[in-house]
């Protein structure tokens, strides 16, 4: 359906399975074979998302989209990437800004959401960071090094 309705719009398709990412034209993607992680896309006319629909839509800026599965969970992966490096959960401190990022900040040991954070994920958030020139990772860091304390930057949710 999703196909269909936006061919004739969308300029350019980046299909990724997890490894590559692969750039196909429009008229091409119903020949893609394999599974799909991620797709990414240009498009002339706005793509509303539907409830129904398996994935998220992202849009960054006016014209750039991103669909990625609603079963991919961030969460999970958070776990398994600390139990790779030996971490604890509760060490780990985590930053997101949409509701696909819901299940990493309630993994974390610290769940934090940047100010332009959708609304659904600052509510299960523990605490809202402002972005300073575009990079909130730049407080965290002087918050961790100790030049900052925690209550200066970050608010409650």
């Amino acid at each position: 359906e999703f196909g269909k309705q936006y061919r004739p719009s969308v300029k350019y398709l980046c299909i990724s399975d997890g490894t590559r990412c692969v750039n196909v034209s429009a008229n091409d993607l119903e020949h893609f074979r394999g599974p799909v992680k991620r797709l990414t896309f240009t498009s002339e006319a706005p793509v509303v998302e539907k409830q129904d629909w398996p994935f998220w839509l992202f849009c960054d800026g006016e014209s750039t989209y991103e669909l990625t599965p609603k079963r991919a969970d961030k969460g999970h992966g958070l776990q398994m990437l600390a139990g790779l490096l030996g971490q604890d959960m509760q060490s780990i401190i985590a930053l997101g800004n949409d509701q696909n990022d819901i299940t990493l900040l309630k993994t974390a040991g610290l769940g934090l959401a940047v100010e332009t954070a959708h609304p659904a994920l600052k509510a299960v958030s523990d605490g809202v960071v402002p972005v300073v020139d575009g990079n909130p990772l730049y407080l965290l860091e002087q918050c961790a090094c100790g030049k900052i304390p925690w209550e200066r930057i970050v608010s409650q949710s």
